[in-house]
């Protein structure tokens, strides 16, 4: 167990209508924190005037860097201890979640929660579980650490884009991801980053910006 844990805060972009009417979460790689994925708003706000963008930084101080922060550790990559970890971060995600949606009068149908890496894997699980629906959730860079029915009367939307030369997290790991969901009647779909490393690329900004527009 890493110590350092933390009530869920960080950076946010008011919506540019004023009020909002949709809620997106944005949730950081491992190592790094909310303000790496808050610039994601300022490249969405204008097609999503109603969405109030929020990047929370993980619970847990980095076990490999003094400065960032860690949605659950990676000292062992076997699936069983990954979804251990990651059982011990959501509820902390979803209180986060819960009570900003409470707050501005939202429910999941409003949520759209999207992830880059280990917040990937964060969004995927966090979403598959929640005991309601939410619009959707995108996936850049990641893995699916999950394989049982959801439980929900209907599955989120899924969209999954991966760089086809990401050094980090494998390109196959979307492809897993892809078939597994599918087994699982989840609405799935992918977009490839050709001879792109990991990271999110322009052309994964813009076209995670029309499926967040499509979804809300």
């Amino acid at each position: 167990m890493v110590s350092g844990t933390m009530m869920l805060s960080g950076p946010s972009l008011a919506p540019q209508n004023g009020r909002a009417k949709k809620l997106i979460i944005l949730l950081h790689g491992y190592g790094a924190n909310g303000d790496d994925l808050i610039e994601l708003g300022d490249c969405w706000s204008s097609s999503l005037p109603d969405a109030e963008f929020l990047a929370p930084h993980a619970p847990f101080s980095c076990e490999m860097t003094a400065f960032g922060y860690q949605w659950f550790s990676l000292e062992n990559w076997h699936p069983q201890f990954l979804l251990e970890q990651i059982q011990i971060a959501v509820p902390r995600l979803n209180k986060f979640i819960d009570e900003n949606l409470e707050k501005r009068g939202l429910t999941d149908e409003d949520l759209m929660i999207v992830g880059f890496s280990q917040g990937a894997m964060m969004a995927l699980y966090t979403a598959l579980t929640r005991p309601s629906t939410c619009a959707g959730v995108i996936g850049y860079s990641g893995a699916l650490v999950y394989g049982e029915p959801t439980g929900q009367e209907r599955q989120p939307s899924v969209f999954l884009v991966h760089g086809e030369a990401d050094e980090v997290v494998p390109y196959e790991a979307m492809k897993e991801a892809q078939e597994r969901l599918t087994s699982m009647k989840v609405p799935v779909r992918t977009y490839t980053c050709p001879a792109f490393g990991h990271g999110i690329s322009q052309k994964g900004i813009e076209v995670g910006g029309l499926f967040l527009k499509e979804r809300l």
